[in-house]
């Protein structure tokens, strides 16, 4: 069982962090997003194969997720929906999506990221979305 020592220096690794991955989206760069993962982190996506979402692995594959998703909607933006909770090195982020595709839709949407870091390094974001019709 981690120390409460242990925990706030994990919690303050992880606002840390979370902090740098705000940035590196703000960037709208994939790679600078991809490298905030530890080499063997992983996105899940809350679109995809079931039950799961789609698991992207590794800084490649989450970059490739990252570029292919920004030119599919290239006004893709998140907007921080509640404060953010902190938990140790685990982080759940709320925040409302909006993006409009090639051929026009209008996509909008909440969701949830519950981030879990290895010091400054996203160890794990899994996504979770309300796509409400």
């Amino acid at each position: 069982m981690a120390t409460e020592m242990e925990l706030k220096d994990a919690e303050a690794a992880a606002k840390e962090g979370r902090l740098l991955m705000k940035e590196a989206f703000a960037t709208r760069d994939p790679h600078k997003i991809a490298a905030r993962f530890c080499a063997d982190g992983s996105f899940i996506n809350g679109r995809g194969q079931v039950p799961m979402g789609d698991v992207y692995q590794g800084h490649e594959a989450i970059a490739g997720y990252f570029a292919k998703l920004f030119a599919d909607t290239p006004d893709v933006a998140w907007t921080e929906s509640a404060e953010p909770i902190f938990s140790g090195n685990k982080i759940v982020a709320q925040w409302r999506r909006t993006a409009t595709t090639k051929s026009g839709e209008k996509l909008d949407w909440l969701g949830l990221d519950i981030y879990t870091f290895r010091g400054t390094e996203v160890l794990c974001k899994d996504t979770f979305i309300k796509d409400v019709k």
